[in-house]
């Protein structure tokens, strides 16, 4: 059986819904809530599959609760704004191996 390479093209993230950023940023329980839901079910999979290009499983998924509770402040602060040329999924990308290289610092310096 053929291994699949593991690359950065390989990592399947969902096309980016505007709304669903849109009420990710909301304060409404309700709606907040259900979008988290959502969007942890788009994303979750395809954020862990990218972090384990740069660490094994377990770690990865450590990374990536990491990077979900950061998303989250993002969000709620309105600090993510759409940049000419930057997706959200670049911004999500970038947001994982940031805090991949902060992870990896930490398990280094122990």
């Amino acid at each position: 059986m053929k291994r699949e390479k593991k690359t950065l093209m390989n990592t399947p993230f969902v096309t980016t819904q505007l709304t669903l950023l849109m009420k990710l940023a909301e304060r409404k329980s309700g709606e907040s809530e259900l979008a988290w839901s959502r969007f942890f079910e788009l994303y979750y999979p395809a954020m862990l599959k990218f972090a384990e290009l740069y660490c094994e499983a377990a770690n990865a998924e450590d990374v990536v609760q990491r990077v979900l509770v950061k998303l989250v402040a993002v969000m709620h602060e309105k600090r993510y704004e759409r940049r000419s040329g930057t997706s959200f999924r670049g911004y999500l990308k970038t947001l994982i191996r940031n805090e991949f290289l902060d992870f990896y610092r930490a398990e280094v310096s122990r």
